[in-house]
């Protein structure tokens, strides 16, 4: 799904996006945009945030208070609804409450992810990471 400009946010050398105590950090921003897909009004599940690199990198984020399945689900089918297919896509969950560290819905869905050649991450309250140019990578602080 092509995604309108005027959703779209340049970002600064940091973009971040913060909701209910959960927060995600992206240093080294200043050629991405942030888009809140929230304000899309798509009828599809979709994850909050969606940070991009045209032509190169994409970052899918969902800021989540409980129920981790649920996010799952949400960055799964962002990916299938909004990746422009970059080579480098990523996908991030960060939760209020504890996460489990392994079990076996977790590891489904990371084996999903990567057959898909998305790098996927959950963490808990706050996730921050830097874009490393040289690498066109995203490396976690």
């Amino acid at each position: 799904m092509k995604i309108d400009k005027k959703y779209q946010q340049s970002c600064g050398n940091i973009a971040s996006c913060v909701e209910n105590g959960r927060k995600f950090t992206l240093e080294n921003a200043k050629d991405f945009f942030k888009i809140h897909l929230e304000a899309l009004n798509v009828s599809v599940k979709h994850c909050d945030y969606y940070f991009y690199k045209e032509g190169e990198i994409e970052i899918f984020v969902e800021l989540k208070g409980a129920n981790t399945e649920d996010a799952f689900e949400q960055l799964e089918s962002s990916l299938n609804t909004f990746s422009q297919n970059f080579k480098n896509k990523y996908a991030f969950v960060i939760a209020k409450n504890s996460l489990p560290r392994t079990n076996t819905i977790l590891q489904k869905y990371e084996k999903k992810m990567k057959t898909k050649g998305v790098s996927f991450k959950q963490k808990t309250d706050q996730l921050i990471c830097k874009y490393e140019s040289e690498k066109q990578k995203i490396s976690i602080q």
